[in-house]
């Protein structure tokens, strides 16, 4: 099925749906309770990738990136809901700034991981 007829599939199956719809759904209150913890720039990351995708599918006419937006939000919630990588993403924030100098990907997984 293509992008379009996706949008338009889910258009037809939601008229009538108002916010009241969804705010009943609970994998809709687990997401907005997710997005009530992040951070400030954390929001500003997903606010930007929204706006970008809202544009690309804009400037191109194909939803396909809205649909790849879509997809990716429900990822980043769906991470966030897994208790290990919230407290992984706490440890790797409070853990102090390093000189700059260069790291490989593994040093740098090992220490997200706390391997290292």
């Amino acid at each position: 099925m293509t992008s379009t007829a996706l949008v338009e599939r889910a258009r037809a199956e939601l008229v009538g749906w108002d916010l009241a719809c969804w705010c009943r759904l609970p994998e809709f209150t687990a997401a907005m309770a997710i997005v009530d913890g992040l951070r400030r720039g954390e929001l500003r990351a997903i606010t930007l990738s929204a706006v970008r995708a809202a544009l690309s599918a804009e400037r191109t006419g194909d939803a396909e990136h809205l649909v790849q937006f879509g997809r990716d939000l429900l990822a980043t919630v769906q991470l966030r809901s897994i208790p290990a990588h919230v407290r992984t993403l706490e440890i790797a924030r409070a853990a102090p700034a390093e000189s700059g100098d260069a790291v490989d990907i593994t040093t740098v997984l090992a220490r997200l991981i706390g391997n290292a």
